[in-house]
Order: C-alpha cells, then structure tokens, then sequence
C-alpha cells in the first residue's frame, strides 16, 4: 500500500490509497502502517465546512480538522509505526522541515525527502 495524505491535491496515479484528512491517514496507518511501502504526507490540511468562519489553527472550536501533518508525524513516533519510506509534500516550508525533523529524529530514516507540489488551477489554496 502507498498512502496519499492531502486535502486537496490527488495522487501522481491510481496506486494510492487517498487520505485527506490526518484522521484517515492515521486509520490506514493503523492498519497497513509496517507494510505500507510509501508515505506521502501534506503539512496543511483544508478544512470542514463548519470551520469556515472560525480562526483555523488553535481556534478553540475544537474540530479535529484543523489537524496537520505533523499530527500524523507525532502519531507515527508515538506509536512507533513506520512506513517503509516517507517523503513530505507541502508548499509551507515551515510545516515540511518540522515534519522532515520529527522523521528523522525518531523514524528509522536515513533520509526524508521534500517535494514542493504546486497546487494547479481552480484548486483551493
């Protein structure tokens, strides 16, 4: 199994299995997490409907889609349950280098690769 995580963006092909929300990630991880072969993990996810008007971020209405990748992250070495790779896919640079740092801190990598995947016409920033 590869897991796709992104809330907007689609895999590069049909091979992925799509997350797109750090939840979901974290239910596959769950279950295919040692046999998952890769990982491609979107910092900033999107959120709900019902978040629409609220602060994002730290805001206090506390609906479980303002998390991040970096939750999964967290989760992961919490847990202690690795994918055979890993790589980061995020236009925040910020948000790419934590997840990239907490990977390589406590994950079994050598290496973490980051990919700035652009976000095409009429997707939502």
């Amino acid at each position: 199994m590869k897991l796709w995580l992104d809330d907007i963006r689609d895999p590069p092909d049909g091979t992925w299995v799509v997350a797109r929300t750090a939840d979901e990630a974290i239910a596959h991880l769950r279950v295919h997490g040692p046999d998952c072969e890769m990982a491609s993990l979107d910092h900033d996810l999107g959120h709900c409907e019902k978040c629409g008007g609220c602060n994002g971020y730290q805001s206090s209405c506390g609906c479980r889609c303002h998390l991040s990748g970096t939750f999964v992250v967290n989760w992961m070495a919490t847990e202690n349950v690795w994918p055979v790779k890993v790589r980061v896919h995020s236009m925040n640079p910020v948000g790419a280098r934590n997840m990239q740092a907490t990977l390589l801190r406590y994950g079994p990598y050598e290496k973490v690769d980051w990919v700035r995947i652009e976000y095409k016409e009429g997707e939502k920033p």
